[in-house]
């Protein structure tokens, strides 16, 4: 038996919630907002923790976690790889961010914004969880560019802590 995450992206199977893959790439920005059930299933991750750094399932214990092994097979996997990208080009879009191969850039509607990310909302722990995803299940370069990036919009344009600014540039 695979893990439900693989499963997930190979077609198999929906998420606990009923969503296949296609129907959560097609939500809109309101449920990416507000809405979490998507981000166990379209941003898998390993266990992550160091003193300042606590990726993982803390709340909600029914979500599927990778182990190495399953982080491995997934990304080695050309077919998960290709949804995968394509999940992740949706959570970009959203993020008003854009890609072209492992280069992250921001759209022209964030260039031309004061902010990037709203102050409320755990949206700072989406990108973190979003970087952290990328390094573990086969695209490690461009977890790094987008670290870079959100450091960068993180100073520039927002509401970000410090404390945040620091998880990103420890969390790979």
């Amino acid at each position: 038996m695979q893990h439900p995450v693989i499963e997930f992206y190979l077609g198999k199977r929906k998420s606990l919630e009923g969503f296949s893959l296609e129907e959560m790439w097609n939500m809109s920005d309101l449920i990416f907002s507000d809405g979490y059930f998507w981000i166990p299933w379209l941003l898998p991750i390993t266990p992550f923790k160091n003193k300042e750094v606590v990726v993982g399932r803390k709340w909600n214990k029914r979500v599927p976690i990778f182990s190495q092994a399953d982080a491995d097979v997934f990304a080695q996997n050309e077919d998960i790889q290709k949804c995968y990208l394509k999940s992740i080009d949706r959570i970009f879009a959203y993020f008003e961010l854009e890609r072209e191969g492992s280069l992250v850039f921001p759209t022209k509607v964030l260039q031309d914004r004061s902010f990037w990310l709203h102050p409320a909302g755990h949206e700072t722990k989406k990108i973190s969880r979003l970087i952290h995803s990328l390094s573990v299940c086969g695209q490690f370069e461009l977890a790094v560019n987008l670290q870079k990036l959100a450091i960068s919009l993180g100073t520039e344009k927002g509401y970000i802590q410090d404390k945040t600014l620091g998880i990103w540039q420890k969390i790979i």
